[in-house]
């Protein structure tokens, strides 16, 4: 498995969570994973030992040094180290990231092509490579120019908004593939032309892999058996189990919730909010400036009902929600401890989560939610568009409240039909039904097996 992020040594994305969830529970299925990243300064600042290879890689001209080590699940690393490259404060670099990205990206690449080379010919080659995003892409074209029997591959594409699209550089990085690019290039649709399997993390990102915008001439090609296969994340049961969790107050699962009251009736008093267990308490998180504006545009007419509201954002909307909190001091308070300890509390605590946050695996995000029975309200876009289905009006199916477009009166309007079902019959039987769901990496690991014997024919 190649990625240039890996959480949570190494997190510019979401990608960094899946890659930690998905190859921990491979080799809990009993597959031996190794995974191929460069050596950010993250990996030592958490604790892990690495030990240096005395023969270093050969990328053609130049010399790649590899450091060994391995993860408390017993997933194998190898980190590309490259310190002028990769001894930066970020993965990517802010905005529109570091102007060597392209240098990064290929190394990264070239790299992990290397590695798998020295594997076959050591005599224990890998069985399938499955790379991870633009800067993992062109992987799969590397390891077709290499010739021989061309290692399978799969190309995972979490985050389909960075295509990886540089202007120029592109034959002084990749001189294997001169022949075969431009000096410009998408880094995303070298990897979809190249991959023997091309996999999405939500129907939306499949959809976007299908348009000219993002795959170009390769869209059309993206059809059929080329179509890309959807697989969603999942949730750490380790880390994500209200059974477990020493976080909370007290613990409870789907079978018996009542415990759910005593973390609803600890975190009220914590953040001082009037203590009546009766009215709805909401958790309401959002991972972006503009994901904050629409819960702030949204949260005066949310409260005109009868609840009370724990509220996450980013830093730049605390100024707006702590005035709105001055105006609702017994109804709404900014959560303002940010680790995820704090927010899974307040998730246990919660009766509904308003899931804004685009993260499919962070504490505030519709898996989280379900699997401590706290009901979503969530813009029907993304991964929640696979993890959720819009309840009806007596609760009898679905699995959350979904609204459809990113307007203030489209939440509220969802927002209301989920608290007029509180406290009714249907609510205690929909709180257990998404408690119930399979929302495990177990579940996505397996998935992924049958699509790597799949690529390996």
């Amino acid at each position: 498995m190649v990625s240039a992020e890996l959480s949570p040594y190494a997190r510019g994305s979401e990608v960094g969570d899946v890659v930690a969830g998905l190859s921990k529970a491979l080799r809990q299925l009993g597959h031996r994973v190794t995974l191929a990243l460069p050596r950010h300064p993250g990996f030592e600042a958490g604790g892990l030992l690495m030990a240096r290879r005395l023969t270093p890689l050969s990328l053609g001209g130049s010399d790649l040094t590899v450091l060994d080590g391995q993860l408390s699940s017993g997933v194998e690393l190898a980190l590309f180290d490259d310190p002028p490259l990769y001894d930066r404060p970020s993965v990517y670099g802010e905005r529109e990231g570091y102007e060597d990205n392209l240098a990064r990206f290929a190394v990264l690449c070239r790299g992990a092509a290397a590695l798998a080379q020295q594997r076959a010919e050591q005599g224990k080659p890998f069985e399938v490579a499955h790379a991870f995003d633009a800067p993992a892409a062109a992987l799969p074209a590397l390891l077709k120019a290499q010739g021989g029997a061309a290692l399978p591959t799969l190309l995972s594409v979490v985050d389909s908004e960075r295509a990886g699209r540089f202007e120029s550089g592109a034959h002084a990085a990749f001189p294997g593939l001169r022949g075969h690019i431009g000096d410009s290039l998408s880094l995303l649709e070298l990897g979809l032309g190249a991959a023997q399997l091309v996999v999405a993390g939500s129907e939306d990102a499949a959809r976007d892999l299908g348009s000219q915008r993002l795959s170009g001439t390769l869209a059309a090609n993206l059809v059929g058996e080329r179509a890309p296969t959807v697989v969603a994340s999942g949730l750490d049961y380790a880390v994500f189990n209200p059974a477990t969790d020493t976080a909370l107050p007290a613990r409870y699962d789907a079978e018996d919730a009542s415990n759910k009251g005593r973390c609803k009736s600890a975190v009220l008093s914590e953040l001082s909010l009037e203590l009546e267990l009766d009215r709805p308490l909401v958790f309401a998180a959002a991972g972006s400036g503009v994901e904050a504006q629409l819960l702030i545009a949204a949260l005066p007419a949310l409260l005109k009902n009868d609840i009370a509201v724990i509220v996450s954002v980013p830093s730049s909307a605390h100024a707006e929600v702590d005035r709105l909190t001055g105006d609702y001091p017994s109804d709404l308070v900014r959560l303002k401890d940010t680790g995820e300890a704090a927010r899974r509390r307040a998730l246990a605590a919660a009766d509904f989560a308003i899931c804004l946050d685009a993260g499919a695996l962070t504490p505030a995000s519709v898996q989280a939610a379900q699997r401590y029975g706290t009901v979503p309200i969530a813009l029907g876009q993304g991964a929640a568009v696979d993890a959720l289905v819009d309840c009806d009006a007596d609760l009898s199916t679905g699995t959350g409240f979904v609204f459809d477009s990113a307007e203030a009166s489209s939440l509220v309007g969802a927002a209301t039909r989920a608290f007029s079902a509180y406290g009714s019959p249907g609510h205690a039987r929909l709180r257990r039904r998404v408690m119930r769901l399979d929302v495990s990496w177990e579940r996505v690991a397996r998935r992924y097996a049958q699509l790597y014997r799949k690529a390996a024919g």
